[in-house]
């Protein structure tokens, strides 16, 4: 099979620049979800975003995060300020 000089370099430019763009595991290319939510405005998708994190679990993860120990609430009542 002979491949010409330009489809060569096309496939070159196309492994090379989707390399870093590829998703892993299944995940969705990189680029088209950046198309995708810089056509819907800065404010939808932060938005989508945040509703995406939300969604996620990661409780079959190898290492996961440790917890923060809880802050304990002051509740002793605020003296009012004098006028």
């Amino acid at each position: 099979m002979k491949i010409s000089g330009k489809q060569l370099r096309k496939i070159i430019k196309e492994e090379l620049g989707g390399g870093a763009q590829r998703g892993g595991a299944g995940l969705p290319n990189a680029n088209d979800i950046s198309k995708k939510l810089s056509s819907a405005g800065p404010e939808e998708a932060m938005d989508w975003l945040a509703r995406v994190l939300r969604n996620m679990n990661f409780s079959n993860a190898a290492d996961p995060v440790p917890s923060t120990p809880d802050v304990e609430d002051d509740t002793s009542p605020v003296p009012d300020e004098e006028v």
